[in-house]
This record gives structure tokens, sequence and C-alpha cells, in this order.
């Protein structure tokens, strides 16, 4: 309560009409280190939508630490985001109606898409049951809350930190509720104009695709693995039909997707393995996961 304070704030869960049914938002405040802080705290915009942050105070330290050299930080989980979905919105009742389905589904047993949309149409329905209006849960809303809870914290003025999603909640903040808005950092930005979800696995493609591309413009790794992309296609279509076991653990078709995926990632490790790609691919052909491990 000295240096971290937590607690929630209750809005409207449309602020278009302040009288109708509400909700509770949480949010997490880390104190300034200053004796005289400025008066103008740093909110943070988690990403997602759907990933909360309140349950992960040490990930805010780590990328906004420094900030409390000057400024409180304060983060918050956004409208039906984890601690800030209420009881009523966790669908307890539609899991408990049949409990082995899911379980089935995550083991890959039956029909895991009809199980998936079979459960989210169930919760939605619960949800709605409960009387709480999902279409309220978006953006814009989420942009007022932003502004609501600044105001209830009695700040008159802050600044905004974003990160993915959250780009896109800061830029709706700048555009619907700017009220006290003194600035805006955007870090890996979703444009408001880009259809997001539309387009969401094509920069995987890209990233993936880039290691075959870079390989036949060697002349040495095209002449020591050709055809790369179609070798890793069909790679990835045998460890899917079945994957490879070895005494040191089972090779799968995402994990091997996963680890292309992570080689740009910001996690410290994951840097510097491209080159060792195409021999890893090589030698899973064959049954041989050295290369693959040892990453």
């Amino acid at each position: 309560g000295l240096t971290v304070a937590c607690g929630k704030v209750n809005v409207p869960e449309n602020h278009d009409k302040p009288d109708g049914r509400r909700i509770d938002l949480t949010f997490i405040a880390y104190k300034s280190r200053s004796a005289a802080p400025a008066s103008d705290p740093v909110v943070y915009l988690h990403g997602g939508p759907g990933s909360g942050i309140v349950g992960n105070p040490v990930l805010i330290s780590g990328f906004l630490g420094d900030v409390r050299a000057r400024r409180d930080i304060i983060a918050f989980d956004q409208r039906g985001v984890s601690t800030s979905a209420g009881p009523n919105s966790h669908c307890y009742a539609s899991i408990a109606s049949d409990p082995e389905a899911p379980l089935k589904a995550a083991k890959g047993e039956g029909d895991v898409e009809a199980v998936q949309r079979h459960a989210i149409r169930a919760c939605l329905d619960e949800i709605k049951a409960n009387g709480a209006d999902v279409t309220a849960i978006n953006t814009l809303q989420n942009a007022k809350d932003v502004r609501a809870l600044i105001s209830a914290l009695g700040f008159p003025t802050y600044n905004i930190f974003g990160t993915s999603y959250g780009t896109k909640l800061g830029q709706e903040v700048m555009r619907s509720a700017p009220d006290g808005l003194r600035s805006v950092i955007l870090d890996s930005v979703w444009p408001v104009k880009v259809p997001i979800y539309d387009l969401m696995a094509l920069p995987i493609a890209e990233g993936i695709e880039s290691v075959f591309e870079q390989c036949a413009a060697d002349s040495m790794c095209a002449a020591a693995y050709p055809d790369l992309k179609t070798r890793f296609w069909a790679l990835w279509n045998k460890l899917d039909a079945q994957p490879l076991k070895t005494a040191q653990g089972e090779v799968t078709a995402q994990a091997l997707v996963m680890l292309f995926m992570r080689r740009n990632d910001f996690a410290r490790g994951n840097q510097g393995y491209t080159g060792y790609l195409p021999r890893m691919i090589s030698e899973l052909e064959q049954g041989n996961a050295a290369t693959f491990f040892e990453i």
C-alpha cells in the first residue's frame, strides 16, 4: 500500500448510458520513488486484447521501472479481461455442464473445432443471461475507461505507454477521450486502419519464408540445403501427422513453427540461431533432433 496500491474503479458498462449497468476495473498503481514526483503518471495500456496485466506486476517493473524515478505508473485490466472480468463472465456453469469435452479437445481428441465453437456459444449465452452486454467490450469503451480511471484516481493530466493492442487503444484515447492526455508512446504499433486479425498470420508466415529466401540467396547454403522451402513444409506435414519421438523429447509441428516464429523474439537467448535452421531441417528429415534440442 505504500509503494504499490491496488483497487477497483467502478465505471458504466456503456459510457453513453451512465445510469445503466456498471462494471469494476481492477488497477495497480506503482508509486514513484521520488519524494516530489511529477503530477502526471504514466498509464500502461496492455496488449491482447485479452492478456491482462494486473496479475503480472514484474512485467511492468521490467520495462517501465525506470519511469518510477519521476512518475507513478498505473496499469489496469481492460474491461472483460482477467481481474476486470466479473464473476458472471467466467462461464463456470457452461464449463461445469460438460467438463469432459474441453479436456478431450485439449488432448486433440474428437472434433476440436466443434467443441470450441460450442464452448464459445455456450459462454456467450451464459454471459448474456447474466445481464452483461458483450458488445460493450470494445475499443471505444476501453478508451473512455482510461479517462474515467485517471479521473477517479485524481490526476488532472497523464501520459500513455501502450504496447500491441494497447497502441490501438492509445490512438482511440487520443481520438475519443483526449481530456488531460499529455503524451503518448506507442510501442509495436497496431494502426487503427489495419484489419489486424485478418492479417495476423501474415508477418509470421513472412518470417518463416525469409529463412528460405536467405538460404537460397547464399550460394553455400543453397548448395548444401537445396529446395529448403519445399522440404520445410513437407517436414511440417510429417510432424503434424506424427510427431518425432526422441530420447530428448518429442518434436511436434507446432514446436517447429514456434522455433521459427520466436527467433526474432525479444526474450533473452532467442536471437542468433537462424543460421542453424537449414541444418536443423535436414537433420529432422533423417529423424535426428540434435540441433533442434541444442537450439
